[in-house]
């Protein structure tokens, strides 16, 4: 899957699409986000991470954004298993209207309303 994505999928759009392939963008949500997020840093000549940009497009277009900045951040199991109960509890809060709970230790939010 990787070599599709890192390298087969772009020259299959590069030669049958009028793309401007100097722009790419990968994005994903929750294991895809990661996937996601593997590849970009795989990947710096072609791809960038701005999240400063995204928190100002969100202020600009008056959207409430949760941004979580984790230091020492690392995807590993462990690690994500740390916060795994704030990802439930967000879920939980979207499906059932549930009351939100206290971020994890550590955990500090950035834009929360």
């Amino acid at each position: 899957m990787r070599s599709y994505i890192e390298k087969e999928l772009p020259a299959l759009i590069a030669r049958e699409f009028p793309a401007d392939m100097a722009r790419q963008s990968i994005m994903g949500h929750s294991m895809g986000g990661h996937g996601a997020m593997t590849i970009a840093l795989r990947n710096p000549k072609h791809t960038q991470l701005m999240p400063e940009r995204l928190v100002a497009a969100c202020g600009d277009a008056d959207i409430n954004l949760l941004f979580r900045y984790q230091c020492g951040y690392d995807h590993s199991y462990y690690f994500v298993s740390s916060f795994i109960a704030d990802h439930l509890n967000w879920h939980a809060l979207k499906l059932y209207d549930a009351a939100p709970r206290s971020p994890a230790p550590g955990v500090s939010y950035i834009g929360a309303t």
